[in-house]
């Protein structure tokens, strides 16, 4: 199992924290989504897992 190096995780918890302060409305998920591919896109594995 992969890990994400503290950086990058901390990095998505602000994303997921977005989601959930948006009340998940369309256009918050939609620019966490973005957020994510972009945070993720040096980890294909872990983003596939993500985008499933």
């Amino acid at each position: 199992m992969k890990t994400l190096d503290k950086e990058t995780n901390d990095k998505l918890n602000t994303c997921v924290a977005k989601v959930f302060a948006g009340k998940f409305a369309p256009d918050a998920t939609a620019e966490a989504r973005g957020e994510v591919k972009t945070i993720l896109a040096g980890h294909a594995d872990i983003l596939r897992q993500v985008d499933a």
